[in-house]
């Protein structure tokens, strides 16, 4: 009986043991894994902090103010004298409004990084956190305001059957050379049926999404390209519904508008961009006439004569410069995570400096 009795506890505690083994490595493994899991919580809050911080440091390349003029200076001047006599007439320098300084000094300040990535490493040994910031800034008025371009009471596009500025023939060629992009025919076809089933405008570019047009659907917000990657197109970088007229900005067109027009100015990178703007923005102007001024101001930028743009595309440009709205594509990344965010600024005038809101904020 005691054999028999040593035997089963023996068993028991095999039994015991091996169910205690089990449930301890259950609670290592579970323990284990909300601990991963927390981290990649962390690491993501940082991450959306990251990408919010991209937008802050957009608003602060865009907002400007104008230094105020020395006044001692101003003291020495006698209005219609010289400082060799007085009664010699001086000759009167040629004025320059706040605004046309505003505009030069914003351009200065964009030109450079318009449609492309600024990237910004992060050490925790100086920063306080170890990630990556990407940040790319463009031009809402560098795009096709879709509710600006087509009337949805007459159901037809603004100045349809026209000579001049016909937006139905412009919307026609651009879709033109997207079918070449997506392999698909007939587009333009659906776009037109969609809008004139439409009885108000659009309150988001994204309700676009409904067009029966796959290749959207995977490029819906500007990705910057990399050297040597295929161009594309991207729904959100050739149409907004933030501007307030129909026209284009030519100094900040996006990067979807040039490859349709077969522009490039994505080529450089923004160290040499930086060396060439001063002379581009040397011949900046209050209101420009693109038919004769295009191969003087942007050629350069563009690397294209006017010769070779299509014929009617000056109807469609801004004569005078109204960047207004801006988009922010910010991308922040910790230690593996990363959180898109994509945010639309409003550019103000005001006391001889612009100032910067956010107007909408997406998480992407």
């Amino acid at each position: 009986m005691n054999k028999k009795s040593s035997g089963y506890i023996l068993v028991l505690t095999l039994l015991v043991i091996s169910v205690l083994t089990i449930l301890v490595t259950q609670i290592f493994y579970q323990s284990s894994s909300n601990l991963s899991l927390m981290n990649t919580l962390v690491n993501k809050e940082k991450a959306k902090i990251l990408a919010l911080s991209g937008i802050q440091l957009s608003i602060d390349r865009l907002s400007v103010r104008l230094e105020k003029e020395n006044s001692e200076s101003k003291k020495l001047e006698i209005p219609g004298t010289t400082r060799q006599g007085l009664g010699q007439a001086q000759k009167k320098p040629e004025t320059i409004s706040s605004a046309s300084k505003l505009n030069k000094e914003l351009l200065t300040r964009i030109l450079p990084v318009i449609n492309k990535w600024q990237t910004v490493e992060l050490k925790e040994s100086e920063d306080g956190i170890s990630g990556k910031l990407n940040i790319c800034i463009c031009c809402e008025n560098g795009k096709l305001n879709i509710n600006k371009i087509y009337d949805f009471k007459k159901h037809q596009f603004v100045n349809s059957g026209q000579i001049k500025n016909d937006y139905l023939k412009l919307m026609q060629d651009f879709f033109k050379k997207m079918e070449v992009f997506a392999d698909q025919k007939d587009v333009m076809q659906a776009f037109q049926g969609y809008l004139a089933d439409r009885q108000f405008p659009l309150n988001e570019t994204t309700e676009l999404l409904n067009i029966k047009f796959g290749y959207f659907k995977e490029n819906v917000f500007y990705r910057p390209s990399i050297s040597g990657e295929k161009k594309q197109i991207f729904l959100t970088d050739l149409f907004t519904v933030w501007t307030q007229d129909n026209k284009l900005e030519p100094w900040l067109l996006s990067n979807s508008v040039q490859v349709l027009l077969g522009l490039d100015a994505n080529q450089d990178n923004i160290e040499k961009r930086n060396q060439v703007v001063p002379d581009w923005i040397s011949k900046f102007k209050s209101s420009f006439d693109w038919s004769k001024d295009w191969n003087d101001i942007l050629k350069p930028v563009y690397q294209r004569e006017f010769t070779s743009l299509p014929h009617d595309l000056v109807g469609f440009l801004n004569s005078t410069f109204t960047a207004k709205i801006f988009s922010v594509i910010s991308y922040g990344t910790v230690a593996g995570v990363t959180q898109k965010v994509y945010g639309i600024l409003q550019l103000t005038t005001k006391n001889d400096a612009v100032e910067v809101s956010l107007k909408k904020l997406y998480w992407l």
